[in-house]
């Protein structure tokens, strides 16, 4: 069963931090690494910081129910505001 993800991006609308996203994601990729690695939402948030956005944080939901339907839930904001946890 392969997992599945879905990430919310913070600005969504903002094509420049949604490829920078896209670059963290394919280089997590290259080491091996998914985002149900413990250590990926570091990674991630460490390369977009590294490419230029300073206040990038990214954090993954983890709960039992998801664990059990291998499914990884995250969220990276640009700006590193306050965001409500994803609704299952």
């Amino acid at each position: 069963m392969t997992a599945q993800h879905s990430v919310k991006l913070v600005p969504w609308d903002d094509q420049e931090f949604v490829h920078a996203y896209e670059r963290a994601a394919a280089a997590l990729a290259a080491k091996g690494m998914s985002l149900e690695d413990p250590v990926a939402p570091v990674e991630i948030q460490r390369h977009l910081r590294t490419e230029g956005y300073p206040n990038a944080t990214c954090y993954c939901e983890h709960s039992v129910e998801l664990a059990l339907a291998r499914r990884s839930r995250c969220v990276v904001t640009r700006d590193g505001e306050p965001v409500s946890l994803l609704q299952h």
